[in-house]
């Protein structure tokens, strides 16, 4: 049996993640990677809680830096119980909840610069499909070292929220919250990793976000059943019992839907096919789809996405079904149907 993704990884791949901001300002996280607190004192600081002052022996000057200190107080789990009753096999999945806690100097001269480094931050974990490092234990054989480990994870965040004044060795910090999603698994497919692009007859492949894409394939089959044939061996006249079935037919169709965009083409084009009156039928569209998939590194065995050519498609169609909802308040969304083209 080996082990699954430990809380550390989740903590270690959030760290990885804070000093990638714009505005020059750091996240700093308890003591030796410890998920404490750490805040600037007066003392250290020189009397700026959001500042810090390094002698460079070299150039003989003082540098300065700002920084944020950061916590995450609460960090729980669900785990996928699917397994075999000898753990030999199992659906590696996860999800996780952080609640991310910042401290910012009150007399910070740039308070908003450090609110920004903070949505920053939060704006990169929205909709963010990633890949996170880990390390995999073998409990059956406990002289083994661990192995690297790289899972897939998808992330998402709520808002920024300040939550109270926090008094520490006399400095005044207040605290702002944000809780972090992630959801973690070994070789599961998201959403994500699905690319899809339409085009008319006459324009260039545009890439679009579907809320959501659906789509299938059905197979009209016809029974066939033997019962009377005298000339059947003994073990086809067991088969003969039995209706069994030829595909006589096969269809194929995919569905979008969409939020209205009117700034984007193709979107329009779309959103005209569920109400127009068409005086020339079987008007083409082109879909495609495209699945990234992870692919490791022969040499340094690290993982990036790319394109998986197994899995695809790229279809001339005609639209279907398709309708639109419009309620005040409210997103504009409407769905759109394809089904492959006869007419080439």
């Amino acid at each position: 049996m080996k082990s699954n993704i430990k809380k550390d990884d989740i903590l270690k791949y959030l760290l990885s993640k804070f000093n990638t901001t714009s505005q020059d300002v750091g996240f700093v996280m308890g003591s030796e990677g410890m998920p404490l607190y750490r805040p600037i004192t007066k003392e250290s600081s020189e009397g700026s809680g959001e500042e810090t002052y390094e002698f460079d022996d070299d150039t003989y000057q003082i540098d300065k830096e700002q920084y944020i200190p950061v916590a995450i107080p609460v960090i729980t789990a669900d785990y996928s119980n699917l397994a075999t009753i000898e753990q030999d096999q199992r659906v590696t999945s996860s999800t996780w909840s952080a609640v991310v806690s910042f401290l910012v100097f009150e007399n910070s001269y740039v308070n908003k610069k450090l609110v920004f480094a903070m949505e920053e931050f939060r704006d990169k974990m929205l909709g963010k499909l990633d890949i996170l490092e880990g390390r995999e234990y073998n409990y059956s054989s406990t002289s083994t070292k661990p192995i690297a480990k790289y899972y897939n994870v998808v992330t998402t965040a709520g808002d920024l929220i300040p939550s109270g004044i926090i008094t520490i060795n006399g400095d005044i910090f207040i605290e702002y919250t944000l809780q972090i999603d992630l959801d973690v698994s070994d070789n599961i497919a998201y959403g994500n990793q699905f690319e899809f692009y339409v085009k008319t007859s006459t324009g260039e492949y545009s890439r679009v976000l579907p809320i959501q894409a659906s789509w299938g394939a059905s197979n009209s089959l016809e029974g066939k059943q033997l019962l009377n044939n005298s000339n059947l061996s003994v073990a086809n006249a067991d088969k003969a019992k039995m209706i069994h079935s030829i595909v006589s037919a096969r269809g194929w169709a995919i569905n979008f839907t969409f939020i209205f965009d009117p700034t984007r083409d193709i979107l329009i084009d779309l959103f005209k096919e569920t109400y127009q009156l068409k005086d020339t039928m079987n008007v083409p569209f082109y879909v495609k789809m495209i699945f990234k998939h992870k692919v490791y590194d022969g040499v340094t065995g690290i993982p990036t996405w790319e394109t998986d050519t197994r899995i695809g498609f790229e279809y001339k169609v005609v639209t279907g079904t398709g309708g639109t909802e419009v309620v005040y308040g409210d997103n504009v969304m409407f769905t759109i149907g394809f089904a492959p083209s006869w007419v080439w």
